[in-house]
């Protein structure tokens, strides 16, 4: 996921996700740890 995204982007995100996405919690897991490896001090990626 990009560390930039337009509230557009956002919105089509969580409806997907709130559909059901068969990938879910993959996209979950990944959007958490980009989110923490930005905020947390350590190894970046």
């Amino acid at each position: 996921m990009p560390p930039h995204l337009t509230f557009a982007q956002v919105k089509k995100l969580t409806t997907t996700l709130m559909k059901g996405d068969p990938n879910q919690e993959g996209v979950i897991r990944g959007t958490v740890r980009q989110v923490l490896s930005s905020v947390l001090p350590g190894k970046h990626e």
